[in-house]
């Protein structure tokens, strides 16, 4: 079984001294010398030194002029003098011989890789830092590369150079030569290009950039509008009475301080609008907050609407049926068709469970999910969840005490090394986890999520094939020679939440069930991350087909799910009691109450989003309230209510535009995962052997973590002995 009594031993780990001893504890430069964020040190291209520390934007300045020299090394112009977006021409190399397949796959990851280590680190930047200055000045930085990214994406010299290096590889008899993941990357790149017109006439490529600008802006705006509709919140007066039943906590977070007799509810990622719209026992409370999560404004409509029919006319222009046709190519579901059916199944299946659980009565009482919170502290958790991954893959999480001056952006950073039995430090990773103090300038990303700061990739043979030394941001500290004597940029990675600040005296960072289930969620991620050791960085890691990215996060959430896990990590702060069992299984029991009613709006989103990008589009008198209100109807278990314009409040159209399936379609995948990969390491319903967790665990890791993006997933699954004519 998982070895409780590890975990437990876990709760005297150093990450437990890390993370709980209180922020005023907080992590100081343990070195003299000097380093740019994430340890980086800039060795730069044609700028001079200067004095006093490089800013973003003459890096990213830098960066580009970097970048234009490995442009020219690839389609001939030395000097990199053919690029120019649209004006781009076939360029001088098309006299030259074609390069090797390799080579010119290896520069064209290499200036991948020099670009995105930069846009990668001024992304995080623009969502954690707290100085506006630097804000800005890594707004400015990305902006700049940004900017030449989308010409390199429609630069023809660029195509047409790797395109003759295909074909050339191809028809030699010796071909093979080139290893598959060179293969796959080179794929890979070819379809980027065409995604992004190349492949088109000049007339049909400005096209393409005015209506893909068009597509940003309206997002943008949708966006926008979608979070200002309810920025003020959903008033109740009198909340002491008519929030009874709600969770004490919950009505003291919305009451307002100077108005005791108004509660002003939110419609954020808080929870407490979903919460109170399940507890509350007034049911015009209820109605109104309903009302109030589901209402939208005539410009959001607006917005929206224009955002999916620019998306139709760009996949019109690339020769696709439409946008959901032209995305989900490349994805594991293949077709509209093929995730339309995954989800009547998924609905077909659900459904009656949603009715059930809508027509019965829930009076059984139940603790709540905050009750747990005093046992689990952030750093028992992480401590626990290292144990964990020892005995799934080989692998454990270190506190890393050398920190430079410079390296981390607030106190509360903490710093990790992944460290791998066998081959030592495989990753270094970066945690910010709380909320940041009142007094902060600028707050940081609301969410949860692991930002890629710089990804995998093998180094040695660098020189080789690029014919120039490496330079650029460089951090010595994460070039390592792996076990099979090669030598590895390994990755960083930041992990980001929105934790409750530790009580600097009184209590550590402190985590409700909700919560435990997304650090573990998250830090499957990160393993996803280090685990996956690949020669190029464009397939490293989660770099992987969208619809698969969530699996490897899910089967490390699964585990958090498991009450013996929970158990065994629980143990109060203060008193050093172990979490009462009786407790777990009633706040797990109440955790699943309505369980089915969320699934099933869930499908209802999946359903509205697949519907919006489709074929359907076509229809002149195409209209999202419209069609919310038929989908809804044939869908969820709650009727459409007149009035209501929901679709308003669903941002994730443009961010996950044609693919939010992928949460449903990943959770099949890791059930099935799990099923296969530890049905040796089963007990109980929810218990495993050791030697088990890591046989299958072992089998995760080859055959799909180690992979990143490097091999369609369904051979993976295969190899892994999943049925996949099941799934």
């Amino acid at each position: 079984m998982v070895n409780l009594k590890r975990l437990a031993q876990e709760a005297q780990s150093p990450l437990v001294a890390l993370f709980d001893t209180g922020l005023q504890h907080s992590v100081k430069a343990t070195s003299n010398s000097t380093s740019l964020l994430f340890g980086y040190h800039f060795e730069p291209f044609k700028l001079s030194a200067k004095s006093g520390r490089w800013t973003w934007t003459e890096i990213a300045s830098d960066t580009v002029e970097r970048a234009r020299a490995i442009v020219g090394s690839i389609d001939g112009c030395v000097d990199g003098s053919s690029i120019g977006g649209l004006n781009s021409s076939a360029s001088a190399g098309s006299s030259l011989p074609p390069l090797p397949l390799t080579t010119a796959v290896k520069r064209l990851d290499a200036l991948s890789d020099s670009l995105c280590s930069v846009l990668d680190a001024t992304e995080l930047v623009q969502n954690v830092h707290p100085d506006p200055d630097v804000v800005e000045d890594a707004k400015a930085g990305n902006a700049l590369l940004t900017s030449f990214m989308n010409q390199l994406n429609t630069h023809q010299g660029l195509y047409n150079s790797l395109n003759r290096s295909i074909l050339a590889h191809n028809a030699s008899p010796s071909h093979a030569h080139a290893s598959t993941q060179t293969r796959v990357v080179a794929d890979l790149l070819i379809k980027d290009f065409q995604k992004s017109g190349i492949h088109l006439g000049q007339k049909e490529r400005r096209q393409f950039v005015e209506i893909s600008d068009d597509i940003l802006n309206l997002g943008y705006r949708f966006v926008r509008a979608s979070s200002e509709s309810n920025c003020e919140g959903i008033e109740i007066e009198n909340p002491s009475q008519r929030l009874a039943g709600v969770y004490p906590q919950i009505v003291q977070a919305v009451t307002s301080k100077s108005d005791p007799n108004l509660a002003v509810i939110p419609i954020d990622g808080s929870g407490n609008a979903h919460h109170i719209l399940r507890s509350a026992r007034d049911e015009d409370v209820r109605r109104i907050v309903y009302m109030g999560m589901n209402e939208g404004s005539d410009e959001a409509v607006q917005f929206l609407e224009g955002l999916l029919l620019r998306r139709k006319d760009l996949a019109h222009l690339l020769g696709k049926r439409s946008y959901a046709d032209m995305w989900l190519g490349d994805k594991m579901a293949g077709s509209t068709e093929n995730v339309l059916k995954f989800l009547s199944q998924v609905s077909a299946q659900n459904k009656p469970m949603a009715e059930s659980e809508i027509a019965r009565p829930h009076t059984r009482t139940t603790a709540h999910p905050e009750s747990l919170r005093p046992y689990f502290s952030v750093g028992r958790t992480l401590s626990g969840i290292s144990s964990l991954l020892q005995q799934l893959y080989g692998v454990r999480l270190e506190p890393c005490n050398e920190i430079k001056l410079g390296e981390v952006w607030h106190k509360d950073v903490r710093k990790l090394h992944v460290v791998d039995e066998d081959d030592g430090v495989i990753g270094v990773v970066y945690m910010d986890l709380f909320k940041r103090e009142e007094s902060v300038a600028v707050d940081k990303f609301e969410g949860a999520a692991q930002f890629t700061v710089r990804c995998s990739r093998r180094l040695d043979d660098y020189e080789a094939e690029c014919l120039s030394p490496r330079g650029g941001l460089r951090c010595p500290e994460t070039e390592r020679k792996g076990s099979d004597g090669k030598v590895y940029q390994i990755p960083i990675v930041t992990l980001v939440t929105q934790f409750e600040r530790p009580t600097n005296g009184i209590a550590p960072g402190l985590l409700g069930l909700g919560e435990v289930e997304t650090l573990f969620h998250e830090m499957g991620h990160v393993m996803h991350s280090v685990i996956a050791r690949t020669d190029y960085q464009h397939i490293s890691g989660t770099r992987c087909a969208l619809d698969f990215v969530e699996v490897p996060s899910n089967i490390l959430e699964s585990f958090a799910r498991d009450n013996d896990v929970l158990k065994a990590i629980g143990i109060h702060y203060a008193t050093g009691e172990k979490v009462p069992g009786d407790l777990v299984d009633s706040v797990r029991m109440r955790s699943v109450i309505l369980e089915a009613v969320e699934k099933q709006a869930q499908l209802k989103m999946a359903m509205l989003d697949q519907v919006y990008h489709s074929e359907r589009m076509e229809d002149v008198s195409f209209d999202t309230t419209a069609m919310l209100r038929q989908v809804q109807n044939q869908t969820d278990v709650i009727p459409y209510v007149e009035g209501t314009r929901w679709q308003t409040q669903f941002s994730h159209l443009f961010s996950y535009g044609a693919s939010y399936y992928s949460y449903f379609w990943a959770r099949r995948v890791s059930d099935a995962v799990c099923a296969r990969a530890f049905q040796n390491a089963r007990v109980g319903s929810k218990t495993y052997r050791v030697d088990g967790l890591r046989e299958g665990g072992e089998v995760l890791k080859k055959e799909l973590l180690q992979w990143g993006g490097g091999r369609d997933p369904w051979v993976g699954l295969g190899k892994a002995g999943v049925d996949i004519e099941s799934l």
